[in-house]
């Protein structure tokens, strides 16, 4: 469709095509500008600016430091965002070994920090880490039938451990059926099950007593792991019925 542009009486009419609608009909902006309305003026184009800016290709831009905190969704007290492979990044609680609060105050769990979790000192240097093992038996949780009894609390003493020092306190008194028991203190494996006590009756496992463990800081008192073992304790004679009784016992690894 065309529409009259002006009428001359001797050659008529002259005509100027309709726009088709078509993108070709606009006029040209710059490279990345778009046609933008105006209340109180004509369309225009304008230059994108702002957070975001857009080229020539239609390709959008966030700009450096323009996503604010405010811009953010929320989420709970304490939660992060987490990616996540094959599933939109979302809010996430934080829990396991450390935690987070609302101030961003972080906290390591009680019990989380392991001894495998520790850099290793370094022997070239001449330094090491002494080690305290700490065992528990309970009559109630561990049984105390004759024979050797690893009990539910015992560590592990590590292959080439050199034992150095050990203490033993009783807070409930071990007691035995029919009488006469004897009970030892030593390793299920890498030493001997009374490495650390010889078999002693019962009534040395009196109530709050405090037992001097046979290694003492001394050459002759000391031995060192073949391998790693729990402490455990040995029982002979006659059942335990009764006895709680906890030991701590000091080491250092050795290289070799």
């Amino acid at each position: 469709m065309s529409v009259i542009k002006d009428y001359n009486p001797r050659t008529g009419p002259s005509y100027t095509p309709s726009p088709t609608g078509n993108v070709a009909d606009l006029s040209h902006g710059t490279d990345g500008q778009l046609l933008i309305g105006q209340t109180a003026a004509s369309t225009a184009y304008k230059t994108i600016t702002g957070d975001v800016t857009i080229d020539k290709d239609g390709v959008t831009a966030i700009g450096a430091a323009k996503v604010l905190g405010t811009m953010l969704a929320h989420g709970t007290d304490g939660q992060l965002l987490v990616g996540q492979t094959g599933a939109a990044t979302a809010y996430k609680s934080v829990t396991g070994d450390v935690t987070i609060t609302n101030n961003g105050v972080t906290a390591i769990g009680a019990g989380k920090v392991l001894d495998s979790m520790l850099a290793a000192l370094s022997a070239s240097a001449g330094l090491s880490r002494l080690g305290i093992a700490h065992f528990k038996y309970d009559f109630s949780v561990d049984g105390g039938a004759q024979g050797e009894i690893i009990p539910a609390s015992s560590p592990t003493l590590p292959n080439k451990a050199i034992v150095l020092w050990g203490i033993a306190n009783v807070t409930t008194a071990l007691l035995a059926a029919g009488g006469a028991s004897t009970i030892a203190i030593g390793t299920h494996a890498g030493s001997a099950v009374n490495s650390l006590k010889v078999a002693a009756s019962k009534t040395t496992y009196s109530l709050n007593a405090f037992l001097d463990l046979i290694p003492a800081f001394t050459a002759a008192s000391v031995f060192k792991m073949s391998a790693a073992g729990q402490i455990s304790i040995t029982v002979a004679t006659n059942d335990l019925t009764a006895g709680v009784m906890e030991a701590w016992v000091a080491y250092v690894t050795a290289g070799t």
